[in-house]
Order: C-alpha cells, then sequence, then structure tokens
C-alpha cells in the first residue's frame, strides 16, 4: 500500500519573497541550512533535474527529482523520478503592513 506524509508549515521571514526564492532555489546551497540534507547535486545535462541525498537516523536516502513549476519570486515545485518517492510545493508571499 502506498502512504504519502504530508508535512505543512509556515514561517514569517525578515526578508523578500525575492530573497527567499533565491536562497531556497540555491539547491546546492541547502544542506548548508538543512541539517538532514547530506548533498543536491544539479544536472550539467539538464538543470531542471537534481540528485538529492539526506541522512536521517543513520539511514541513507537518495532520489532524482525534477522541477515542476518555477515562478520567481512565488512559486516552486518538483516531483522525485527515483529513488524515494516525493513531491512538494513551497510558497513565498510578501507580508502586508497589517501582518
Amino acid at each position: 500500500e502506498n502512504r504519502l506524509i504530508r508535512v505543512s508549515s509556515e514561517i514569517d521571514l525578515p526578508f523578500s519573497a525575492y530573497d527567499a526564492y533565491d536562497a531556497y532555489a540555491d539547491l546546492p546551497r541547502q544542506p548548508s541550512w538543512s541539517s538532514w540534507l547530506e548533498s543536491v547535486v544539479v544536472s550539467k545535462e539538464n538543470p531542471e533535474e537534481s540528485t538529492w541525498t539526506l541522512r536521517f537516523w543513520g539511514m541513507k536516502y537518495s532520489w532524482v527529482a525534477v522541477a515542476v513549476k518555477n515562478e520567481r519570486p512565488h512559486l516552486i515545485q518538483w516531483r522525485s523520478t527515483t529513488g524515494l518517492r516525493n513531491y512538494g510545493t513551497v510558497r513565498f508571499y510578501e507580508r502586508t503592513p497589517d501582518q
């Protein structure tokens, strides 16, 4: 039986949606701020494809993911094509003055 785990979170950041998008979209840099990621390598042949490796509780997992949709500065979507099955969406919003 295929089961997916849904994870959702929200965080207010002290910078613009453009800055947040650019930092998140810099895939090889993600392991520097995400402790469970070991590496992210973007394919030289296809920059929309990347190989991800994580270590969690002493176990190592990896997968290849492709970008599904990128709309700077508001949306990044991906899905895995091999390995650990996953997909996701990250959205970036500018805070309004009343927030």
